[in-house]
C-alpha cells in the first residue's frame, strides 16, 4: 500500500481508535514522528534509525519518556510491515525499560501503629479530621485497598448486613466486593456518626471527607510522595498495605493497631 507516513499514522489510529481504543497520548506522539520525519528530510519507507533517533528527542526527557516514544513507534512500525513491506521494526527494548517500578515498602505492625499514633494527635479543633485519617490508614491496613479506591467509597458502597465493600471503577475499570471484619464495620460505622455530626445537614456522598466536608482537599492530602522524613508526614503517603485475601488461602484474621486485620499464618 503506497501512502505517505501522515497518511499511515491517520489510517493507524483510526484503524485501533474502530476497536475501542482511545490512543490520545499515541496519537499525539505519532504526529510528532511526521513533524520529525519532515523537519530532517526523511524519505522512503519508515526505518529503525528514524524511529530511534526521533524516540529520543528531546534530549532532556527523562529516559522512561525515551523509552515510551520509542515503543509507540515500533508498534505502529509492527502495524504498517503488512501494508508496506519495506518497513523496518526496530528490536524490543533498544531505548531501556518501558516502566521503572519504585521498590515496594511494606509497613510493619510498627509503623502502622506509629501512623495511628501520629493520626490520632492531628488537632482537637476539628476531631474530624484526625478520625477522617485514623480510619483512612486503619482501612487500608485491614482490606488491602489501594488509597485511591478508599477515598472513593461511597456510603452505599458498605453494605453493613453483609459486612462487604464494593468497590467500584477499580483499577481496569473493573468492580469487585471486599469481605470485612465486624471490628472494621464498628469503626467505619464510629466514623460515620461523627462524619454525620460535623457536616449538619450537607449531604455529601463520599464517605471520607476533610474536616470542612470537601473531598478534592482530601483527595490531594493523600497524595503519594517521595520517601518521608518522618512519621507525621508518612501520613500524606500512599500507604502499601500487607497482601489480603481469604482465609482459606493461608490467611487468618489477628489483631492489629487499627482493630482485625488478614494475617499470614
Amino acid at each position: 500500500m503506497k501512502m505517505n507516513l501522515s497518511k499511515a499514522v491517520d489510517f493507524y489510529l483510526e484503524t485501533r481508535r474502530s476497536l475501542g481504543f482511545a490512543l490520545r497520548q499515541v496519537g499525539v506522539e505519532l504526529r510528532s514522528l511526521v513533524r520529525y520525519a519532515q523537519e530532517v528530510d526523511h524519505t522512503g519507507p519508515l526505518t529503525s534509525c528514524l524511529i530511534v533517533n526521533w524516540a529520543r528527542q528531546p534530549q532532556q526527557c527523562a529516559p522512561s519518556y525515551h523509552a515510551l516514544r520509542f515503543e509507540i513507534g515500533r508498534r505502529f512500525a509492527q502495524f504498517w510491515l503488512s501494508h508496506e513491506p519495506r518497513t523496518e521494526v526496530p528490536p524490543l527494548g533498544r531505548l531501556g525499560p518501558l516502566y521503572a517500578r519504585r521498590a515496594v515498602h511494606i509497613y510493619t505492625p510498627e509503623e502502622v501503629g506509629a501512623l495511628m499514633h501520629a493520626a490520632s494527635e492531628l488537632g482537637s479543633i476539628h476531631p474530624l479530621r484526625r478520625s477522617t485519617f485514623c480510619t483512612v490508614v486503619a482501612l487500608l491496613d485491614c482490606t488491602g485497598l489501594r488509597i485511591s479506591e478508599a477515598l472513593g467509597l461511597n456510603e452505599q458502597d458498605i453494605d453493613w448486613s453483609a459486612g462487604v465493600l464494593t468497590i467500584r471503577d477499580t483499577k481496569g475499570g473493573h468492580s469487585r466486593l471486599v469481605p470485612v471484619h465486624a471490628s472494621t464495620l464498628d469503626a467505619l460505622e464510629r466514623y460515620r456518626r461523627l462524619r454525620k455530626k460535623a457536616l449538619q445537614s450537607r449531604s455529601i456522598s463520599r464517605l471520607f471527607v476533610s474536616w470542612r466536608g470537601w473531598t478534592r482537599r482530601l483527595q490531594k492530602q493523600c497524595q503519594p510522595v517521595p520517601h518521608c522524613a518522618t512519621v507525621g508526614s508518612l501520613l500524606m503517603c500512599s500507604v502499601i498495605p500487607r497482601p489480603c485475601t481469604c482465609c482459606s488461602q493461608g490467611w487468618t484474621w489477628r489483631r492489629s493497631p487499627c482493630g482485625w486485620a488478614m494475617r499470614a499464618r
